[in-house]
């Protein structure tokens, strides 16, 4: 799928980290609107292609209310928009999703400019523990994605999916979206597996990581944008925040032509 038809020598992106609170979508809409009106003005005049929020963003894991949440936060989506729009073209980010098989969790594009939903990917690998129980109420997504966005090859992935290093070998991203709730107790996994994926796939990566606590969770943020080399390019740090870079393709290029390890794959099986 192509977002647009149009090529571009960077790709203005940007993280919005945040403590998100679960079950109560008023309260992150909220959050969402206070830093984005407290985000650098520049942002104002220089629009980003791109904004990625956490996972679960509006919602949180709030398990047993999670189809009425699915239903709630569709219908949030709108607003989500009005309130980004000024300062992103695209946005990005996960909820729980109602089919007729069950609840995903779904990471969603949006237009900020149409409003209309422009790429999805159900997040394949569901986790059921380390404080996790996705997989007693989520149902896991069996299809690999990706999107096009102004020439730019953009991996979909959610969170625990950064272990399973062959889903992105699949996709051949030039960047990977990263929406996650991942605690602080494996953050240092976190931060060297970003890093990791960006270096083998030759890719951009743009993590979103939630702050604060979820429950008995604590969540350390440190949301990354990551260059294709494995240099941060912006680190949110711990607290609440907006971080923004423009990812340079003809970096990407000359990199992948310098040192070509993609050309050297084989998937054995």
């Amino acid at each position: 799928m192509s977002l647009t038809d149009e090529k571009a020598n960077t790709l203005h992106v940007a993280a919005l980290q945040f403590e998100v609170r679960t079950g109560d979508i008023e309260a992150n809409l909220h959050e969402i609107a206070r830093l984005t009106a407290e985000s650098d003005p520049a942002l104002h005049n220089e629009r980003l292609d791109l904004l990625l929020l956490p996972e679960m963003a509006l919602t949180g894991f709030d398990y047993v209310r999670l189809p009425q949440l699915a239903d709630d936060a569709a219908a949030a989506t709108d607003r989500l928009i009005d309130i980004v729009r000024e300062i992103a073209s695209y946005v990005a980010l996960s909820i729980p999703f109602r089919h007729a098989d069950g609840i995903s969790n779904r990471l969603i594009v949006l237009s900020t400019e149409s409003g209309a939903l422009t790429a999805f990917y159900d997040k394949i690998h569901c986790i059921g523990h380390g404080g996790f129980r996705e997989t007693d109420f989520i149902k896991p997504g069996s299809e690999i994605k990706t999107v096009q966005l102004k020439g730019w090859r953009i991996g979909l992935s959610i969170c625990y999916d950064l272990r399973f290093a062959e889903l992105y070998r699949l996709q051949r991203p030039d960047l990977i979206l990263l929406p996650a709730q991942w605690p602080s107790t494996r953050h240092e996994h976190l931060l060297l597996l970003a890093r990791a994926r960006a270096i083998e796939n030759q890719a951009c990566l743009l993590l979103c990581n939630m702050t604060g606590k979820a429950g008995r969770l604590d969540f350390s943020g440190n949301s990354q944008i990551i260059d294709a080399k494995g240099s941060i390019l912006a680190d949110a740090g711990s607290t609440p925040a907006l971080i923004r870079a423009k990812l340079d393709r003809k970096a990407l290029t000359d990199w992948r032509k310098d040192f070509p390890v993609l050309e050297d794959t084989k998937l054995l099986e």
